[in-house]
């Protein structure tokens, strides 16, 4: 079981015994996504992809949100090195 399914299942179990913060765990549960990934060949040599493979994952807003302030801050990097270049 990975990280994602603990943090789901700590959620839900904390919803349970405590309905009185309902409204504040249910802003922290996750969106289940569907995700695609390439399937690897049976080779290790080979990088081809032999087709994509679909899976779920969790996103949490708090991700999401850490994911959108690093992008910005990437971009915000990238501005700035080429008013440098400039």
């Amino acid at each position: 079981m990975g990280l994602s399914e603990e943090r789901v299942l700590l959620l839900t179990h904390w919803l349970e015994c405590d309905p009185k913060n309902k409204k504040e765990i249910n802003l922290m549960k996750p969106k289940r996504v569907k995700k695609r990934r390439p399937i690897e060949g049976s080779a290790p040599s080979t990088e081809e992809a032999e087709g994509w493979e679909e899976y779920y994952a969790w996103l949490f807003p708090d991700d999401a949100e850490a994911e959108e302030k690093a992008k910005s801050l990437k971009l915000v990097e990238l501005a700035h090195q080429w008013k440098q270049q400039q």
